[in-house]
């Protein structure tokens, strides 16, 4: 069945408009066998907003987070609003958010409400016993599982947040993609690098991704 979310009194945005027609001409099985969820380090790249919050308010379309830390910018709102694509039958989709949840978001801009990166939202994580739950990483990186939740059963890996906001701070330290084409560059030392790399499995996963990347760039 193919479902077509409808927001009150206002015209659905462009991506979600998308997100309609892939579902319309391929139908939620030959999605779900083709599409590969966006990965993390893609994320990192093409994301505007990455913040952690909490959510404290919400309706039928939008949720509003209290912003605890924010990766990008550096200087956020106190509160950013946010747009689930509910009622899309694929798997992978964490769609039934509750105020009191804490949550990681990677946004590219728009004005108004935020829509998350991915076909299905991968760039809203739920932030759940201490870990972040990341729909997908890639390369060498851990394989999702199946994790519970009192709403169902998602695919992710789980991470300890602390974990992730320390790898995430020192990637940013030394990477920074530019332009539409997400050039990367890096910004620190050999030695900043090494120790960068020797945090933690996520920063040494995430550095590998970084250069193995600078390497194919002309």
């Amino acid at each position: 069945m193919v479902y077509i979310h409808f927001y009150r009194g206002v015209i659905a945005p462009m991506k979600h408009i998308v997100k309609v027609l892939i579902f319309l001409l391929l139908g939620p099985s030959a999605v779900q066998a083709d599409y590969g969820a966006m990965t993390l380090f893609q994320m990192l790249l093409r994301a505007d907003w990455i913040v952690t919050g909490e959510i404290v308010a919400s309706d039928a379309e939008t949720y509003r987070i209290a912003v605890k830390r924010s990766f990008r910018p550096s200087k956020p709102t106190d509160t950013l609003m946010f747009r689930a694509a509910s009622g899309q039958d694929y798997p992978a989709l964490h769609d039934r958010w509750e105020t009191g949840q804490h949550i990681m978001l990677m946004a590219q801009a728009e004005a108004g409400v935020l829509d998350p990166l991915g076909l299905v939202d991968e760039g809203a994580m739920l932030i759940r016993d201490g870990a972040v739950l990341v729909p997908s990483l890639a390369g060498q990186g851990p394989a999702a599982e199946t994790i519970s939740l009192p709403q169902g059963k998602i695919m992710a890996v789980a991470i300890p947040v602390e974990l992730f906001h320390t790898a995430l701070a020192g990637f940013f330290h030394c990477y920074r993609a530019d332009g539409p084409a997400m050039t990367l560059r890096r910004l620190c030392t050999s030695e900043a690098l090494t120790a960068y790399k020797s945090q933690s499995w996520l920063a040494e996963y995430l550095s590998a991704q970084a250069e193995r990347r600078i390497g194919k760039e002309p």
